[in-house]
């Protein structure tokens, strides 16, 4: 089919304009004011609807800063649900910014929080976020109504006429969004006009559905609207018993760029690509018109828009598609921890098997090390004798005992419940940019043992170049269709698989690094290409791409001929040309009528001869692809299951090893991790924590800040003759800084000496690299006396004394708080560097601490990144942390925050201390260092054994239990009968916290269960600067109360405070509890019972084990495999690459600035132009 351009008279053409603008319009966009009385008009007709393009990330740097809104993006920057449902955000964030001049506004996205993006010299650039939007409303705007059948309201066709208008008249240029995934860039261009069309989200099912003007056999149907996304899609399909085939990534649109251009999916082997199923469009052509497209009318317009490419011929308002009867899904999912030789040979057997499995309708997905089939076409036992040989392979490797193996054969009831259980954690690699390309692997590559052997090489060669490979069994290449019947290319009708690699970059690439990115992965996609005829799906194409005429495009298309008039509408034939923005297209302004012009011939002539010189200008020599993170990859067997965070700088990333190369990312916010605590006699809690190859118990303290061991190098004061398992000094990777740190009151001092190394940390599951941490070569600290090898502080930066002497070793004596804060990410505490990367799902962590002594329950748990499982947030009171201001010893506010004031430590205000229900007096004792402070507040303190106040209140509390008792006297001791339970209790938030009974007392002799002592109370030195509480709140208080400490926000404490949430464990008839201790301790020799258990370093070196069943399968999946390539996971196309227009920034830009890129495309494109003459 050849399809006749003729120029419908004044049309606009979709993505351009075709005039290049003024020097002086150039300049005006986007002023408004340029367009007068069209501008006012559009307004007009559009009202709210129209809107001002802003960057996403636009309210976190300082000429914009917004806190709450700042807050919001941070925490969201790599979620893909919220990229989507903004207009100005693109799935990957190369579409938002200037390439080739740098102009952006971008977070970095491994760490959303870290500031250092945004500080000066960094501004927010526009790049090529559209400078207005034109929001698309559907009647049906609330998520919850999306079942609701509605027609499509026809004031969307007359708004897109107004701005296509608008557009033509003002020469603006203009572009199509939905959902931002777009991996060519065409949804976004510097200084023009969007239509969003995310807002049409009407769906309408039809039993008996006949294409309009037609006389065929009504089919089911499933009506879409333009923001329609697969997972709302793939739910009213399910409501309706029906089965749509689409993408697995379902925050992708449905009847954009997806379906536009192609569109395949897992099903589509056995039903076919989306093109093959489109029934009929309704689009508004450029020339402001609602048109209905079928196989009935606008004929040859229905057969472009099946494969020509989203937004190329105009905005499709809705799409309606055929609905098959729900399908039974047989599938196979099988995880490994790879070798290249497991790789092969599963790679090898879907080879052997690819031409059967294709003929029997098997489609999915594989990587290195993961493999997912499905089928709905064949009966359980067929299914399992067809996937023998998988089944086969997976059951050796079990047999094995092979790392991480997981083998399940399963059966699902429909497409939408497998799509519940994997796909939704197939997500695009979010908030990154990258460069992708692909190759559509032809059926003939099956045929031979040989042609099978060099395809699994070409596969291994690509993988290694650029890990994260993904296979997409997709291709229907047994599918039944209609020859010339969709204008997708024809290569996909000989295809079995389609693959695809990446390769990505983050805020601060240079130019020739980004340069390398495209290089790279056009390169690695070489290693196929010389074994594949020229095939690459437009949707997922190399922008490199070789020979793109012939690879991506069978038919030329030159025209359109409508409702059979010899009127054509104008469409485009696009030309890439990279402005000081980004690549973006220009038009060829081509024939303007059937016959063939002896001028039309001569500018195409002309066109090649400019393009082929500059071509030759621009010839360089190749740029290196950026180097792989050589940290990336360990040879630790205990490194298997952590969820590794990496990076060269230290900025780090919540990934498993396996995503590291491909620098792809999850979900942001999904770690969380738990772990057991030792307990020594209630005195001594313990955290097992794993330092480079070693694993040992440390002291888990809430009460400073820093993270250390003692070396094997520690042989004086307690370390003499200390049996714990100590950090190996020839293997410190120091940093040559010294370190001293300092614990304890003036009664009770003790330090901890040595230098300050690197090394890898992991606590409950989650490790980082190059952490910081003291390795002790001298100390009088008794921890290392009980098994503890040191002390992990989950205390602030500002607490840290490892921080603050790396800085000030660095820069000299702190002057300002700027490089103090920048340093968290790179030489912070453990828990802060953790917390900044955004990694955790909530930046918090909990402490429940059991006894030991009295009534044994247990050791207790330290919880990462949420509450302990069963533990309800509404259970809980929490008040913010104490913020010390700079004449109180806190930090001086940086540069880049000047209002902000800091935490210190985990100190919270204390409302009232009660004794056995009686209210007290607070403390008289003044505060030294001449700071004014009355506030009472606490210390909460893991690192304290007992409870410390103040002294004038201490001795009154001592005195009530112990009328004997005198201060004065060192030889006095607060002594009373067991039998009297006393209840020390701390109002704090409003409420009642109280020390149970059994957390307050002490035996006063062995074997004695009669006279007791309240030792777990002393006093303490008075407030001070720096140090303002007057109460430490110690072990006894946490036995009698879970503790949750939220960070909040580390640089921008008043965008999210940090605090601390409580909740009593101390039960109701706690004294008759006591009473019942007391009377076991007389029944049993009159001692209390007492137990020593360490913490479990040996569980907490081992693998984390993984439950085998389809939850614990996807758990693992989204965490040890790369399933996060937008358009792929099992099948999908991202959308909105595939929904929106192309565009150009008309800006008169030296052609010096294109770059090679968009040279060769372009040379490529006037050849094509030059053939349809």
């Amino acid at each position: 089919m050849v399809l006749m351009i003729s120029r419908l008279a004044g049309a606009l053409i979709l993505g351009h304009v075709a005039h290049a603008l003024t020097r002086v319009q150039a300049q005006l966009i986007p002023n408004q004011s340029a367009f007068g009385e069209n501008w006012d008009g559009l307004a007009r007709d559009l009202g709210d609807r129209l809107f001002k393009g802003v960057p996403f990330a636009q309210p976190c740097f300082l000429d914009s800063w917004n806190s709450s809104a700042c807050l919001s993006i941070q925490n969201n920057y790599t979620d893909e649900v919220t990229r989507a449902n903004s207009p100005s955000a693109y799935i990957q964030t190369q579409w938002e910014t200037c390439q080739a001049s740098g102009q952006q506004c971008l977070l970095d996205y491994l760490s959303p929080h870290d500031v250092e993006p945004t500080l000066p010299p960094q501004k927010c650039g526009r790049g090529s976020v559209p400078s207005y939007f034109v929001s698309l409303r559907s009647v049906c705007s609330s998520p919850r109504e999306l079942i609701v059948e509605i027609e499509v309201d026809v004031r969307h066709a007359d708004d897109v006429s107004a701005v296509l208008k608008f557009a033509k008249e003002t020469k603006m240029p203009l572009v199509i969004k939905n959902t931002g995934h777009d991996y060519k860039g065409r949804s976004s261009a510097p200084g023009s006009i969007a239509i969003w069309t995310h807002n049409l989200k009407n769906m309408t099912y039809s039993p008996k559905f006949i294409p309009t003007g037609c006389a065929s056999e009504p089919r089911q149907a499933a009506t879409i609207g333009a923001g329609v996304q697969w997972g709302e899609a793939y739910a009213f399909a399910e409501a309706h018993n029906v089965t749509l085939v689409g993408g697995s990534d379902v925050a992708v649109g449905a009847s954009g760029g997806w379906l536009q251009g192609g569109g395949h999916g897992a099903l589509s082997p056995s039903m076919g690509l989306g093109v093959d199923r489109v029934l009929e469009y309704k689009i508004v052509t450029p020339d402001g018109k609602l048109r209905i497209a079928n196989e009935c009318q606008n004929k040859d317009l229905f057969w472009a828009l099946r494969g020509g490419g989203g937004g190329t011929f105009g905005v499709v308002l809705e799409s309606t598609t055929l609905a098959s009867p729900r399908v039974t899904l047989q599938t196979l999912i099988l995880t490994f921890s790879a070798t290249t030789n497991t790789t092969r040979e599963m790679w090898t057997i879907m080879a052997e098997n690819g031409l059967k499995w294709a003929k029997e309708g098997w489609g999915g997905f594989s990587q290195k090390n993961v493999a997912i089939l499905l089928n709905p076409n064949l009966s359980p036992d067929e299914a399992k004798a067809s996937m023998a040989p998988l089944l086969e392979f997976g059951g050796r490797l079990q047999a094995a005992n092979a790392t991480s193996t997981n083998l399940i054969f399963t059966e699902f009831p429909s497409w939408f419940a497998f799509s519940e259980a994997f796909t939704s954690q197939f997500i695009a690699i979010t908030g990154s940019s990258l460069a992708l390309a692909s190759r559509l692997i032809p059926k003939t590559l099956f045929e031979t043992r040989d042609k099978q052997d060099s395809l699994v090489s070409g596969l291994l060669a690509a993988d290694a170049a650029t890990p994260g490979l993904i296979i997409l069994v997709a291709g229907p290449a047994f599918f039944p269709h209609i020859p010339d019947s969709t204008s997708v290319t024809e290569a996909w009708r000989s295809s079995l698989y389609h693959v695809t690699v990446v390769s990505a970059w983050n805020w601060n690439a240079t130019l020739a690094e980004k340069r390398g990115h495209y290089k790279a992965a056009s390169e690695s996609m070489d290693n196929l290409r010389r074994i594949t005829p020229d095939a690459a799906y437009q949707n997922e194409a190399d922008v490199y791409e070789p020979n793109h005429e012939v690879t991506l495009i069978i038919y030329s298309i030159a025209g359109i001929v409508l409702d059979g008039s010899e009127k054509a509408l104008a469409t485009r034939v696009m030309c890439n040309f990279m402005t000081p923005c980004s690549e973006k297209r220009r038009v060829l302004d081509l024939v303007s009528e059937r016959k063939f012009p002896v001028r039309s011939l001569l500018r195409m002539l002309f066109l090649l001869i400019q393009v082929i010189v500059l071509v030759a200008s621009f010839l360089a020599p190749p740029v290196s692809a950026l180097p792989t993170n050589s940290g990336a990859e360990s040879t630790n067997p205990h490194d298997e299951g952590k969820k590794l965070m990496t990076n060269p700088r230290g900025y780090d990333l919540p990934i498993k090893r396996t995503l590291i190369k491909r620098s792809s990312m999850q979900r942001r916010g999904t770690l969380s991790g738990a772990t057991g605590l030792g307990d020594n006699a209630d005195l001594l809690y313990t955290v097992p924590i794993e330092l480079g190859d070693i694993v040992t118990a440390v002291n888990l303290d809430t009460g400073s800040s820093d993270l250390w061991a003692v070396s094997d190098a520690c042989q004086t004061g307690t370390c003499k003759d200390s049996k714990v398992t100590r950090y190996p000094a020839a293997e410190e990777h120091s940093t040559g800084v010294d370190v001293a740190m300092y614990y304890g009151d003036s009664t009770s001092g003790t330090f901890a000496k040595g230098t300050i190394g690197l090394d890898t940390a992991t606590v409950a599951g989650i490790a980082m690299t190059d952490q910081a941490f003291g390795v002790i070569n001298s100390t009088d600290n008794i921890v290392v006396q009980y098994d503890t090898a040191g002390i992990f502080g989950l205390g602030f930066p500002a607490g840290s004394k490892i921080q603050e002497s790396v800085v000030t070793a660095k820069d000299g004596p702190i002057e300002a708080t700027d490089d103090f804060l920048l340093a968290t990410y790179t030489h912070g505490p453990l828990l802060s560097r953790i917390t900044m990367t955004g990694a955790l799902e909530l930046p918090m962590f909990t402490i429940t601490l059991n006894r030991n002594t009295i009534d044994i329950s247990g050791h207790g748990q330290l919880t990462l990144g949420k509450l302990p499982d069963g533990v309800d947030n509404s259970s809980l009171t929490w008040v913010p942390v104490r913020l010390y201001k700079p004449d109180e010893g806190g930090l001086v506010p940086p540069a880049f925050a000047p209002n902000e004031v800091y935490p210190f430590r985990w100190e919270i205000d204390v409302e009232g201390v009660f004794m056995d229900g009686q209210r007290l007096p607070g403390s008289t004792i003044p505060t030294l260092n001449g700071v004014d402070s009355t506030q009472t507040s606490a210390l909460i303190d893991t690192g304290n054994s007992i409870i410390r106040g103040p002294e004038d209140v201490v001795n009154n509390i001592l005195k009530m239990v112990s009328p004997s008792y005198d201060p004065n006297n060192p030889n006095s001791m607060p002594m009373f009968p067991c039998r009297n339970a006393h209840t020390l209790a701390f109002q704090i938030g409003g409420k009642m916290f109280p020390v149970d009974p059994r957390d307050f007392i002490g035996q006063f002799e062995p074997n004695d269960a009669t006279t007791c002592v309240a030792d777990n109370l002393v006093s303490t030195d008075p407030p001070r600067f720096g140090a303002l509480f007057r109460w430490s709140l110690g072990d006894p208080f946490f036995r009698s109360n879970l503790v949750a400490f939220h960070y909040g926000n580390l640089t921008h404490p008043s965008v999210d405070p940090p605090r601390i949430g409580l909740m009593s464990l101390v039960p109701p008839n706690a004294n008759e509890v006591y009473a019942s201790a007391v009377n076991d301790a007389f029944n049993n020799g009159g001692n209390f019972e007492q137990t020593i258990n360490s913490a479990p370093t040996a569980s907490a070196a081992e693998a984390p084990q993984v439950t085998v069943s389809i939850n614990s399968v996807v758990t693992h999946l989204s965490a040890a495999s790369t399933l996060s390539l937008s358009g792929t996971g099992l099948a999908a196309p991202t959308g909105d690459a595939r929904s929106s227009s192309s565009a150009l920034s008309n800006a008169r830009t030296p052609w010096r600035e294109c770059g090679l890129l968009c040279l060769v495309v372009c040379f490529s494109s006037v050849m094509l132009s030059a053939t349809l003459l």
